[in-house]
């Protein structure tokens, strides 16, 4: 009996041992990553791009600023070796690509030497110019570079030829041999090599060229005409702008003309009525001392001799002024009349002027006048 009681326990003892592995194996199995995650980060970074193209470092960034410093110190020697036997040619070339590979004042300065010496004279005053920008004048070496460089760059401009290029349009694009140069005005002068050269000038979609052949130290003026059709896109035409104030003013004069009109019109027979009023006035004030002399004479006044000489003077100055009246008169009346039948009319739209005059002539035993009344 004791037998089977002790097998019972022991499967009792084991039935908990077993449920406890089954929960501590699917417990581990839940927490443990899965197999194809946990290789992808392991193989990432094989995959990064500093990897697969690495970046050049700061080493080898240095090394090969030093294999080009190194390469344009050897043909900048080539060059000056190739000076010292007056081989300019093979001088220039050796000085411009040391040039390329490194700019420096000193390689510029000898460029410019030998560029001078192949009769390149535009590129000699360029080089030249940079070398006395770029020097420091407070070292002495270089101080005594920047004093060469000045002396061969005024040697370039005077072997050098200019060219004055005028154009009938402002901002037109000016280019030499392909070379842009500025715009329309420009500045000063083009500093060119002798021989020939192609000017360029681009307005729009227009483009005008013209050739040319210089020899050394010669100054030539070339000139561009553009068709006045051609318009640069986005601009107003030129030869339209005239217009538009023309037909501007046009109006203005016009009502200004028509403006006048009235007031010289008006001028003209104020100027006629009063001519006829002194011609009128003076001519009766001279018939009536004319009157009187002769009255004087009938009674034979013993002091008429000496009172007739004013009063003749007197008359005469009237009968006179009568005369330039009439004068004016006429002159006033023939100079209004031919404004208003021959001269400028007023526009159909302008309302016309009001314009009337009353006339009142009046004499009486002493005196004459008119009585001149205007409306306007």
């Amino acid at each position: 009996m004791n037998r089977p009681t002790s097998v019972a326990r022991f499967r009792r003892s084991l039935l908990p041992l077993l449920c406890a592995t089954a929960l501590v194996t699917v417990v581990s199995a839940h927490a443990q990553p899965s197999p194809t995650p946990s290789a992808t980060p392991s193989a990432k970074p094989t995959t990064t791009p500093s990897a697969a193209a690495p970046k050049p470092s700061a080493k080898d960034a240095h090394d090969d600023g030093e294999a080009r410093k190194a390469k344009a110190r050897a043909r900048f020697l080539d060059g000056v070796a190739a000076g010292k036997k007056n081989d300019w040619p093979k001088a220039y070339d050796a000085f411009l690509e040391a040039w390329k590979l490194k700019e420096h004042p000193q390689i510029a300065l000898n460029l410019g030497r030998a560029e001078l010496e192949t009769a390149r004279y535009r590129e000699a005053a360029e080089h030249l110019q940079y070398c006395i920008d770029k020097s420091n004048p407070a070292d002495p070496d270089e101080a005594a570079n920047i004093t060469l460089a000045k002396d061969w760059l005024t040697d370039a401009k005077k072997k050098a030829a200019k060219l004055t290029i005028t154009v009938d349009y402002p901002g037109v694009r000016l280019l030499v041999d392909d070379v842009l140069v500025g715009k329309e005005p420009l500045p000063a002068p083009v500093l060119v090599n002798p021989g020939s050269h192609t000017i360029e000038g681009r307005l729009g979609t227009e483009r005008v060229q013209r050739g040319v052949v210089v020899t050394s130290a010669e100054e030539k003026t070339v000139r561009l005409h553009f068709q006045t059709t051609s318009v640069p896109l986005g601009t107003s035409s030129p030869t339209s702008a005239p217009t538009t104030p023309v037909a501007a003013t046009t109006p203005s004069s016009s009502s200004s003309s028509s403006s006048i009109r009235p007031v010289v019109l008006l001028t003209g027979l104020g100027g006629t009525l009063a001519g006829l009023t002194v011609g009128i006035v003076a001519g009766v004030q001279s018939m009536r001392q004319e009157a009187i002399d002769e009255k004087c004479t009938r009674l034979r006044d013993p002091k008429g001799l000496e009172c007739w000489t004013p009063r003749e003077a007197n008359r005469q100055a009237l009968a006179w002024t009568s005369f330039g009246g009439f004068a004016a008169f006429g002159i006033f009346a023939l100079a209004t009349g031919a404004l208003f039948f021959w001269g400028p009319k007023e526009d159909a739209v302008a309302a016309p002027a009001k314009v009337g005059v009353t006339i009142t002539p009046w004499i009486s035993p002493n005196a004459g006048a008119l009585s001149v009344e205007a409306r306007f």
